[in-house]
C-alpha cells in the first residue's frame, strides 16, 4: 500500500487548495521491505476545476459595466501559477490591481495598474485609498481574513464583489460575493481571456492615475536618523537587493514594516506566515528556500525576539553551507505588542527585552536572590558589583557573538549610512550571515481597526 499511499498523499496536498498531509506509517511498516521501480510508478493526475462559461461571461458583464471596478489579487493566484493570466486581464481592461498580504508579488510593485495593498497592517495607502473608491472587486484566490478587510461593513460599503475561489468554503464564508466562481484561479482567468477574445473586446486606453496616486502616496523612508529608523532599513533593502532575491519574514511590526514597505517584482520571491503567528518560523524557512534555490539570494528579515525562537537553526545552516542573510530589526522591544498595549491599554509593561543602561560598578538588587562573589555578570545576584563594556550597555541578547559561536558571521550597524557595505559583506560571504541593526526603540507602525482609518506615523 505505501506507494499508493504516497502517490495519493500528494495528490490531496496539490489538489484544490494546497494543505499538509499526514502519512502514519506504523513501525512494522517501516521496518517492511517492498519491490518498487520508481521509474514505473507516476504521480496521480490531479484535478483542476474549470468555471462554469455563464459565470464567466457574467464576470465580465459585471466588470465592464461598473463605474470604478478593482482586481483583488490574492495569495491562491501565486499558488495556481495564475498571475501572469491575472495582470493580462487587468491590462486588457486597464482595471486597477490590489493584492492581499498573501498576494504580494503577483504582480510587479511599480507596474502602471499596481495601486498597492490593502489591509489594516500590511497595506499601502494607495492600495487602501484605490480599494475604498471602487464600486466592483473581482477577487481571486482571497480569503478575505480580519488582517486584510478589518472592520468588514467599511469593507464592504456598497461595492459589488466577485469572488474566484478553489475552495468552496471561501464563497460567502466572510465576505458574500454577487457573484461567487468555485474554480481553479488560472483556468478561471484564461476563461475570462478568451470571453474578452471571443467578444472582440479593444484594449482600454491606459489608466495612467493608478502609478501617479502609488507615487503621491508612497510613505516616507528617506531618514538618516541615529538611532536608524526602520524605514531607513528598507529603503536600503529595496536599492540594494535585485528582483531575484528572495525574501522571507514573520510576524511582528517586522513583518508589518516589511509588508507595507519592500518592493517585491516576482511571484514566489516573498515568503511570509501570513495571520499565522509561528515566530521563528522564518529562520529554517530562509534554509529551505536556500536550499530549493541555491542560484538565488535569500534575506531573512526578523526582529530581535523572533530571531531567538528558532535560532538554533543557524548552526544547522553552517553545518550544511547554506548561506543566507539575516537582517535582524533589534530596537530590543516586543514591538507588537509594545504598540498594542500603548494605544489600547497606555502602558509599556514587561515588552522590553533590552536590559536597562547599566554603568561600571553598578548595583543591582534582585529580590529572593542570593549574593555571590564573582567579576561580570548582568544583575545576577543581590547588590553584585558588575562590569559592563560599553557597547553592551542597553542591550540584551548578542547576535552577533551567538552568530561567531555558531560558525557563521555577523556584525552590527549603527549609523544607517553603513547599511549598504554590511549587505555587500553578507552576500559576498558565502556563509550564513546576521546583521544586527540597531533601530529606533518606539518607531509606531501605521494600522488601524478598518482600512479608511488606518493611523500613520513618520
Amino acid at each position: 500500500m505505501v506507494p499508493w499511499v504516497f502517490r495519493e498523499a500528494f495528490r490531496i496536498m496539490k489538489e484544490g487548495r494546497p494543505g499538509p498531509v499526514l502519512i502514519d506509517l506504523p513501525l512494522d511498516v517501516q521496518k517492511g521491505e517492498i519491490e518498487y521501480d520508481p521509474e514505473t510508478d507516476p504521480h496521480l493526475p490531479i484535478f483542476h476545476s474549470p468555471p462554469d462559461r455563464k459565470q464567466v461571461a457574467k464576470a465580465l458583464d459585471m466588470l465592464l459595466a461598473a463605474e470604478k471596478p478593482v482586481m483583488l489579487l490574492g495569495g491562491g493566484v501565486i499558488l495556481a501559477d495564475a498571475c501572469e493570466e491575472f495582470v493580462k486581464v487587468a491590462e486588457l481592461l486597464q482595471i486597477p490591481v490590489v493584492s492581499s498580504y498573501m498576494g504580494k508579488g503577483g504582480i510587479p510593485w511599480n507596474h502602471p495598474l499596481m495601486a498597492g495593498q490593502v489591509g489594516i497592517q500590511c497595506n499601502t495607502r494607495s492600495g487602501n485609498q484605490t480599494f475604498l473608491s471602487s464600486s466592483l472587486v473581482l477577487a481571486v484566490g482571497a480569503r478575505f481574513n480580519d488582517r486584510h478587510t478589518g472592520a468588514i461593513d467599511i469593507y464592504k460599503g456598497n461595492r459589488k464583489f466577485i469572488h474566484v475561489d478553489v475552495d468552496p468554503g471561501q464563497l460567502g464564508k466572510n465576505i458574500m460575493p454577487d457573484l461567487g466562481i468555485c474554480a481553479d484561479a488560472k483556468l478561471t482567468l484564461t476563461a475570462l481571456l478568451e470571453e474578452i477574445e471571443r467578444r472582440s473586446i479593444k484594449a482600454a486606453p491606459p489608466n495612467r492615475e493608478v502609478a501617479e496616486l502609488r507615487t503621491r502616496l508612497e510613505r516616507k523612508t528617506d531618514y538618516d536618523d541615529i538611532p536608524i529608523k526602520p524605514q531607513r532599513v528598507f529603503r536600503e533593502i529595496n536599492e540594494f537587493f535585485d528582483d531575484e532575491t528572495v525574501f522571507v519574514t514573520c510576524i511582528g511590526l517586522n513583518q508589518i514594516w516589511s509588508g507595507q514597505l519592500q518592493k517585491i517584482s516576482r511571484p514566489r520571491h516573498y515568503l511570509d506566515c501570513g495571520g499565522a503567528g509561528p515566530l521563528g518560523w522564518d529562520l529554517p524557512a530562509a534554509i529551505g528556500a536556500k536550499v530549493a534555490r541555491p542560484d538565488k539570494t535569500v534575506v531573512q528579515v526578523v526582529g530581535d525576539y523572533g530571531f531567538q525562537f528558532c535560532m538554533e537553526e543557524l548552526p544547522v545552516a553552517v553545518m550544511y553551507k547554506v548561506p543566507f542573510v539575516c537582517v535582524v530589526l533589534n530596537n530590543g522591544y516586543l514591538g507588537l505588542i509594545r504598540q498594542a498595549e500603548k494605544y489600547n491599554f497606555d502602558m509599556n509593561y514587561e515588552v522590553q527585552i533590552w536590559y536597562d543602561a547599566l554603568t561600571e560598578g553598578a548595583k543591582v538588587d534582585l529580590p529572593g536572590m542570593p549574593a555571590v562573589e564573582r567579576e561580570g555578570g548582568v544583575g545576577l545576584a543581590v547588590s553584585e558589583k558588575i562590569r559592563v563594556e560599553p557597547e553592551n550597555q542597553g542591550r540584551g541578547f548578542d547576535f552577533v557573538k551567538f552568530a561567531d559561536a555558531c560558525g557563521a558571521k555577523g556584525e552590527r550597524v549603527t549609523d544607517p549610512k553603513e547599511i549598504k557595505a554590511a549587505f555587500r559583506r553578507a552576500v559576498d560571504s558565502g556563509v550564513p550571515y546576521v546583521i544586527d541593526i540597531i533601530i529606533e526603540r518606539e518607531t509606531d507602525c501605521s494600522m488601524g481597526a478598518s482600512i479608511d482609518a488606518v493611523r500613520e506615523f513618520e
